[in-house]
């Protein structure tokens, strides 16, 4: 009668450990994945100063492969280059911290226009819109 019994032990410990390691893993996956600053692909958060990065209101902003803070600094950076090539309604054709990038202008008014860009680094990648007042 003790047989059995010592059976249903030998099975406990094994498949105890088995569920205490696929926890550590998972946690130590999640934990990693956490502790990653940069984004898979997101949606940034525009904070309320926005309207101080250049364009006179961003209306959206994403990144893959970077932070969305690198983002923020790639508008600004960006609106600067427009700025000192033409200004509000320039084009930029530099580099903005290893970014290039390529705008396309959408509706306009003779008072604002909207726009998209598209920027690249090697797999980075840093897309918003605005609208621009003249």
């Amino acid at each position: 009668m003790m047989r059995p019994m010592i059976r249903r032990r030998s099975m406990i410990v094994p498949i105890a450990t088995l569920v205490l390691l696929s926890g550590f893993a998972s946690q130590a996956a999640a934990s990693h994945a956490a502790a990653s600053p940069r984004a898979v692909a997101a949606g940034c958060s525009i904070p309320h100063h926005g309207e101080h990065l250049g364009p006179t209101y961003l209306t959206s902003l994403s990144v893959s492969g970077t932070s969305c803070d690198t983002g923020l600094t790639v508008v600004a950076g960006y609106h600067a280059c427009q700025v000192k090539h033409g200004g509000v309604k320039g084009t930029c054709n530099s580099s903005i911290d290893g970014f290039r990038c390529s705008e396309k202008r959408g509706p306009s008014i003779p008072t604002e226009f909207f726009s998209s860009v598209s920027c690249k680094n090697g797999a980075k990648r840093v897309s918003y819109k605005y609208s621009q007042f003249t």
